[in-house]
């Protein structure tokens, strides 16, 4: 899900998503941002960069600055986040592993996907590591 935080581009992965922080070994990202399926949307763009990575284990951070963002776009946070007896029982959704592009190396404009065969790859740059979905 797309955030923004100090505007800088920004997720917020939940503790689940442990395995994708750990590919992050280079320190950079790229964050795909694209427009809803429309005749007139012109695609999307890709921002690549270094990235800061932080633990927010009490997910203080999370909600003091992103949850309201996430909450108007993710129905899943809605559920389990949107008041503090929502956090309370789903007390394993808050805390996140946040991650911001720190500066926009490169930006480029993709095409809108308009078929099912149309996808995109987002792979590593590190030497001899394999693309992954």
């Amino acid at each position: 899900m797309p955030l923004v935080w100090d505007d800088l581009p920004c997720v917020a992965l939940p503790m689940a998503h442990l395995d994708a922080v750990d590919t992050m070994t280079s320190g950079r990202a790229a964050f795909v941002v694209s427009d809803p399926d429309s005749e007139e949307s012109p695609g999307g763009l890709v921002a690549s960069g270094p990235v800061d990575i932080r633990f927010d284990l009490e997910g203080a951070r999370f909600v003091d600055h992103l949850l309201e963002q996430e909450i108007v776009k993710h129905p899943p946070t809605r559920l389990r986040a949107d008041g503090l007896m929502a956090r309370r029982e789903n007390w394993w959704w808050v805390p996140r592993v946040l991650i911001t592009l720190t500066a926009e190396e490169e930006v480029r404009e993709i095409p809108a996907r308009r078929r099912g065969e149309d996808a995109l790859l987002v792979g590593t740059a590190a030497a001899g590591a394999a693309p992954r979905v």
